[in-house]
């Protein structure tokens, strides 16, 4: 099935509330122990959560002491949060007053194309303070030997939603061959095809 942006868009916007309700209502103890990291690692800095669905893993952060603000593109779950703002993350500028820290995306960025996923990563940039990173989760190709693998699902809530799978070594090239980032912690969690990995701004 040829990319369309917004399949992914449209099945969240439908089918926000069946997402919400398969969604674990506690953060994972894989998960907490990467959160922990970002929230370490900003400190008293500024955080940008893209991708926030039902803030569960922002409301963690709060927790934690972050200042993060939750983002998403669909409507329903904005609701969640009076604090939670719009953000297309291959080309939204949110504020030119507004720059982060940090910038975490868990599993987000892995429903893009390859091509709006390089997007995506200039708009990150465009919107970190200098000395920021982001981290960000993507599932890994291990259903053939391609450099990255792009398909349709309807798994989780029943309907179609786009994802790009990648091989590690080439994700790594894709987030560093225009300079905006360097690798700085790659995280493999345990028996699970996905990849975390912690990137500063150059």
């Amino acid at each position: 099935m040829k990319y369309d942006k917004r399949l992914t868009r449209v099945t969240y916007s439908e089918c926000y509330e069946k997402y919400v309700e398969n969604t674990a209502k506690n953060v994972p103890d894989d998960l907490r122990v990467i959160l922990d990291y970002f929230a370490e690692r900003i400190g008293t800095g500024i955080g940008l959560e893209i991708g926030s669905g039902p803030m569960r893993d922002a409301n963690y952060l709060r927790s934690r002491g972050v200042d993060i603000l939750p983002s998403d593109f669909v409507g329903g779950f904005l609701k969640n949060d009076d604090h939670a703002i719009y953000f297309d993350v291959t080309k939204t500028d949110v504020s030119e007053d507004i720059m982060f820290d940090g910038v975490i995306a868990n599993m987000v960025l892995l429903h893009l194309s390859m091509e709006d996923f390089i997007n995506a990563l200039e708009n990150i940039h465009r919107h970190l303070n200098p000395n920021g990173f982001m981290g960000f989760s993507v599932k890994l190709n291990t259903k053939n030997n391609l450099s990255y693998r792009s398909y349709v699902s309807d798994h989780k809530v029943g309907a179609n939603r786009h994802f790009t799978d990648y091989k590690l070594e080439f994700l790594q090239e894709l987030v560093e061959e225009k300079s905006l980032f360097q690798i700085d912690k790659i995280i493999l969690p345990d028996e699970m095809p996905i990849v975390w990995m912690f990137c500063n701004k150059i």
